[in-house]
């Protein structure tokens, strides 16, 4: 178990710079087809930025927002999602 987790590995790191041209290339399409779009718009679109509510213990109607943080991920894991986004923005 632990080796083909080790493979799985090795596969998204060699695979890492071709995922990250892929999801530039999406980007781009977006860009050029959604001018009237911000680019952090389109990042937010795409789950690239993600944004959550969370509702602080105690304070009544007080919240705060937290933007969930992409640094960790994975550029495979990353354009997994940005295809299932583009794909639904498309149909």
């Amino acid at each position: 178990m632990i080796n083909n987790m080790d493979s799985k590995i090795t596969e998204m790191i060699e695979n890492r710079q071709q995922a990250n041209r892929e999801i530039i290339s999406h980007l781009s399409t977006l860009v050029e087809f959604h001018p009237e779009l911000r680019f952090g718009q389109i990042l937010a679109m795409l789950d690239i930025i993600q944004y959550k509510t969370v509702i602080k213990i105690g304070g009544l109607g007080s919240h705060v927002i937290e933007t969930v943080d992409p640094f960790h991920e994975e550029p495979v894991v990353t354009l997994q999602r940005v295809e299932n986004k583009v794909k639904h923005m498309r149909d």
